[in-house]
Parts: structure tokens; C-alpha cells; sequence
């Protein structure tokens, strides 16, 4: 009896021993309820695939890098901004980036939106926005901010120094919500938050005017500026390899209409998409990695 209690407890603790913990961190400006439910079955699948439990730590973009310094996270889910904005202090590799599902079809980029009240006769340009109040989300959020910001720099305009600037630090709606009750004169958010308030009916879109207007074909939103890869998923090197050949593998597998991918409002994976676009934004305002660049 003895033996056997002995190889027993030998087995349970191999078992335990196998089956490690990844903490995957999402990095979101939505509430943390919501980025939960939308994540957390893909964790499950992973757990399934797998065969070692995968966890979900939600991080609002203006938490990093405190966040990774205090819960170290195995897997990065986020902007591809925030990929090549962390990429080389934390030594981040790129596994996948994500397609989101829109109208069935897989979209891969993103861009941003300047939007102005309709009845401003005195904005209808982007450059109009000197000296005045402009609003985004976060100085932490790629789509709200650092995207409107290359569009700002090609007119030399700089948002700290030549406009009045606001962040809203809660959810990209209220910069919208901002523009319509006047207490901003112009605000930017990332491309499909217009049309989501449009269908939501928090807004209609015909009291707006979208500034700096860029036309991308087949791209279905409004864009105020070039087009960039949106999220990625990243690994920390200190990932087994073979764990994260088994993650991307299992994320390949999912299809648009699988359960997992409409838990997480997405249509699916595909291999990493060249960044060199984020690198150049990135060297024009001098921030990320080309924060020792001094802008002329």
C-alpha cells in the first residue's frame, strides 16, 4: 500500500508539473468584464489544445509597462503599436496577428478618424485644429492617439505643443460623446468606433464631419489617416519554444464560424504582417524605440 500511495503521489505531481500556467495579457481600453468574455474561451482552447492551463490578465494600454513589470505575462495580445513599442525591452517575438471579423470578411488593418462637429464652419480641415481643444483617448493608445498623431506631424503640427490637448482615459466613446456635447473641438479614435456608435444608436453620424478624409479600397470605415496592422499576439522569451509553436498552431485551426472566434469577435489568425509602416510613424514623432530622435 505504502508503494502504491507512493507512486501515486509521484504521478499527480508530474501531472501538476506538466501542465504549467500562461497568463496571455490583453491589452484593452474596454471595460475588464467584457475583454473577460471575449477572451477567455480562447484561453480555453488553448488549455485544450495544448494540455497546460492558459489565463487571462486584462491591461489598459496606459498600465503598461507597469503592469508587465509587476504580473510578468507569457503572451501579449495588443496593437501592433504596442508590439513594436515594447518589442525590444521586453524581447517580444511576433506569433500571429489577429483578422477581425467585419461583415464575415477578415480585416487586418486599422487606422484613425479625426471628427468634428458638423456645425463647426470654422473646422473643416485638420489643420484647423490649432489652438484648439483636441481629444483622444489615452497618450497610451496607438489607435486613438499615436495614428492621428503621424497625420498631425505631416502638417507640423504638434498635438502637445500647437492644440489645446485632452485624453478621456475611459472608453473611446467619450471622446465622441466629447465632440457632440462641445467640449472638444475635434477628438480622434481608431477607425470602426463611429460606425459601432452609429449602429448602437449613441450617435448619428450626419451631425459629424470626418476630417482629413483618406480613401483605402475595400477598407469599410471612415479613415483620417495611412492604414497600419492592427492587434498581434507577441511571446516573452522565456516561452518554451514548443509551447509557442503549439499556440500558434491551435489559433490557425479556428475558423470564423467556430465559437471560440465569435466569443472573441474575431474572424481569425494569420502570420505576422510587416510593421515597417509603425517603425517609420514610430521615427517621424520620435517616440517608442526613436524616443532619442529630436524632432526638428
Amino acid at each position: 500500500m505504502r508503494n502504491f500511495l507512493v507512486a501515486l503521489l509521484f504521478l499527480l505531481s508530474a501531472k501538476v508539473s506538466a501542465e504549467s500556467l500562461y497568463y496571455i495579457g490583453v491589452v484593452s481600453d474596454q471595460q475588464r468584464a467584457s475583454v473577460l468574455q471575449q477572451w477567455l474561451p480562447t484561453a480555453g482552447w488553448l488549455s485544450q489544445k495544448l494540455g497546460h492551463r492558459f489565463a487571462v490578465r486584462v491591461i489598459r494600454p496606459e498600465q503598461l509597462p507597469d503592469m508587465l513589470d509587476k504580473y510578468p505575462v507569457d503572451f501579449l495580445v495588443g496593437s501592433t503599436g504596442d508590439y513594436v513599442r515594447f518589442a525590444q525591452d521586453y524581447e517580444l517575438q511576433p506569433l500571429l496577428n489577429l483578422n477581425v471579423n467585419v461583415n464575415n470578411q477578415p480585416l487586418s488593418s486599422m487606422g484613425a478618424v479625426f471628427v468634428a462637429r458638423r456645425d463647426r464652419a470654422d473646422i473643416t480641415a485638420l489643420s484647423d485644429i490649432k489652438g484648439k481643444r483636441l481629444m483622444a483617448l489615452s497618450d497610451a493608445s496607438f489607435g486613438s492617439f499615436y495614428m492621428g498623431w503621424g497625420e498631425l506631424n505631416a502638417l507640423g503640427i504638434n498635438p502637445f505643443d500647437d492644440t489645446k490637448l485632452q485624453f478621456a482615459r475611459t472608453q473611446p466613446q467619450q471622446v465622441v460623446f466629447a465632440v457632440r456635447d462641445g467640449l472638444a473641438d475635434m477628438g480622434v479614435v481608431a477607425t470602426g468606433v463611429l460606425e459601432t456608435m452609429q449602429q448602437q444608436g449613441q450617435i448619428n453620424l450626419s451631425h459629424f464631419r470626418v476630417l482629413n478624409t483618406h480613401v483605402a479600397s475595400g477598407f469599410p470605415f471612415k479613415l483620417s489617416s495611412q492604414l497600419y496592422p492592427r492587434d498581434n499576439l507577441s511571446v516573452f522569451p522565456h516561452v518554451p519554444q514548443g509551447v509557442s509553436t503549439a499556440v500558434k498552431q491551435a489559433l490557425l485551426l479556428l475558423q470564423p464560424q467556430h465559437a471560440v472566434s465569435v466569443a472573441g469577435q474575431y474572424h481569425s489568425w494569420r502570420l505576422p504582417i510587416d510593421d515597417t509602416l509603425i517603425h517609420t510613424l514610430y521615427r517621424d514623432i520620435s517616440f517608442g524605440p526613436y524616443d532619442y530622435i529630436d524632432i526638428p
